[in-house]
């Protein structure tokens, strides 16, 4: 029980000390339906619970070399990632090398939602598909999400993204660096109209929306 309250105090300071760090370098970042809420008492709430189910998993490594960076950030590699690389190898439902694990299985008694840690080898995506209302958080390395006729946005540890439901959006790592992420979302959402095919994300997209994300980055470091 200290164990568990312990850890979980240690992170919810760190996650703050994160978020204000990404809060001050992106204050003049507008986001029109994905926003990042840094103050979101239900995603500090699922990040105690997500922290004390993986003290007790071991983590595993990843030798892999990744090309040197070519932004304003520090490239990971999968051993460096804070929780390592866990879960199943469901890559076959991705492009791109990635890891899937449920950390807190949907419990309407308790009123717990599925809650799930995804790890991207550098380059890795999800399809264009949609869902219920997520929030996605940031926990080590660098990641993307794009909302459909949207920019994409950077996401960084600490940075939490709402996607609203039904909403068509992508997420995954940058081309450099591995990307871990805890997404809380409703599993149970059923929407009023049926949701289109899920489409890849093709190269061209991704390297576009990435160069196009990076740009405006450095844009607003430079104001």
């Amino acid at each position: 029980m200290y164990i568990f309250s312990f850890a979980a105090y240690t992170y919810i300071n760190n996650l703050k000390r994160l978020k204000c760090t990404m809060q001050k370098k992106h204050s003049k970042t507008t986001m029109a339906t994905a926003t990042r809420t840094h103050s979101t008492n239900h995603a500090l709430g699922a990040a105690i619970a997500v922290s004390s189910a993986l003290l007790l998993s071991s983590c595993a490594s990843n030798t892999d070399e990744h090309k040197p960076p070519q932004h304003n950030y520090q490239v990971l590699r999968g051993q460096d990632l804070p929780w390592g690389i866990q879960g199943d190898d469901v890559s076959a439902r991705f492009t791109g090398q990635v890891f899937f694990r449920a950390l807190i299985n949907h419990n309407a008694q308790y009123q717990f939602q599925q809650t799930n840690l995804i790890t991207f080898a550098p380059g890795a995506r999800s399809a264009w598909h949609n869902h219920g209302p997520m929030y996605l958080i940031g926990i080590g390395g660098v990641g993307y999400y794009q909302e459909e006729g949207k920019s994409a946005i950077e996401i960084k540890p600490g940075d939490v993204v709402f996607c609203p439901p039904d909403v068509r959006h992508w997420h995954g790592a940058a081309p450099d660096s591995w990307f871990a992420q805890v997404v809380i979302y409703d599993s149970t959402y059923q929407p009023q109209t049926p949701w289109p095919t899920n489409t890849e994300v093709t190269a061209e997209i991704y390297q576009h929306a990435i160069s196009t994300a990076i740009s405006a980055t450095k844009e607003q470091d430079n104001e």
